[in-house]
């Protein structure tokens, strides 16, 4: 089992009688939970949760049996309601939200770094806490967590990480597809920005890519790609680290109970760290704590909702 993406608080009125299962598992950088309970429950992003270390994600819930209610906490909390079985909602990590399953329930909730959708914060806003709008692409990420929630086998590294690039891909589309806003031209630059990410996660595990790979792939000079990535206010060193970085994370977050240097050693690798010594230290600037010490908090966590 991998270690779940647990980012809230639960709230269980009869904590004698509450009988659940959750079964969560990593596709490279995204994690897809089923969660099954016979009676009611509730789940709160709180301050508290926010606080944790990590990159946040986008949530996106299917409901398979009952239905959810479900509400963003601020301003935004008069936008709760009820969410029938077999449609799929998203929350964003970065605000507080309640759901609460009012009777026996089965959930998929996908987890995906909102890092790698690289959507503007007014396209997802309005699309949070409420059924995303119907769309070929929609019905294609309902298929997708379905599929991936009843494979058994386990996934190699490659396929999985082409996998979790599909699924982000196909929830981008969506996202996009049910706003207005999305609709809007995008800058030149912003465009340049969004091709460099989009190469960066093909080609991320090669310790070797750096500006002149990046640009030939691009077809223009290094000189070229650097100004307008610049005028972003960003760099291709920034932009390669953060992804670098988030991959590490999530692939440590679903390592399971596989806890040593052998393991932090394999994740640096396949994440096109020349230096295991380099990722470490840049891994405890970014999220606050060690790749070892990350392994093991999941592992505990991970031993504890196995006795729950």
């Amino acid at each position: 089992m991998h270690r779940a993406h647990a980012g809230a608080t639960p709230h269980v009125s009869q904590p004698e009688r509450f009988d659940a299962t959750l079964v969560s598992r990593g596709v490279g950088a995204i994690v897809l939970n089923r969660i099954q309970s016979s009676m009611g429950y509730g789940m709160e992003r709180l301050s508290a949760d926010m606080e944790r270390p990590g990159p946040p994600s986008l949530l996106v819930v299917l409901c398979l049996k009952g239905s959810a209610l479900v509400s963003l906490q601020g301003p935004a909390a008069a936008r709760g309601q009820q969410i029938p079985p077999g449609q799929l909602f998203a929350l964003d990590e970065r605000q507080a939200y309640r759901l609460i399953l009012g009777g026996p329930c089965e959930l998929l909730i996908l987890a995906v770094p909102l890092a790698l959708l690289d959507l503007r914060q007014d396209v997802l806003q309005q699309q949070l806490a409420c059924p995303l709008s119907a769309s070929a692409s929609l019905q294609l990420l309902e298929h997708q967590m379905q599929l991936l929630g009843q494979w058994s086998h386990e996934l190699p590294t490659a396929e999985a990480s082409q996998l979790s690039d599909l699924v982000t891909a196909t929830l981008r589309a969506v996202l996009q597809s049910g706003s207005p806003a999305s609709a809007e031209p995008s800058r030149p630059q912003g465009f340049l920005l969004q091709r460099v990410r989009q190469l960066i996660a093909r080609q991320y595990s090669d310790p070797q890519l750096g500006p002149t790979e990046v640009a030939q792939g691009l077809g223009m000079p290094v000189r070229t790609l650097q100004a307008h990535l610049a005028r972003e206010g960003t760099s291709l060193s920034a932009e390669l680290m953060a992804y670098r970085l988030d991959r590490a994370h999530a692939m440590l977050r679903s390592a399971g109970t596989s806890i040593g240097k052998l393991a932090v050693m394999d994740v640096s690798r396949r994440c096109g760290f020349s230096s295991p010594a380099h990722f470490s230290r840049r891994f405890r600037e970014r999220f606050g704590g060690s790749p070892v010490r990350m392994l093991r908090v999941a592992s505990k966590k991970q031993k504890a909702l196995a006795h729950a």
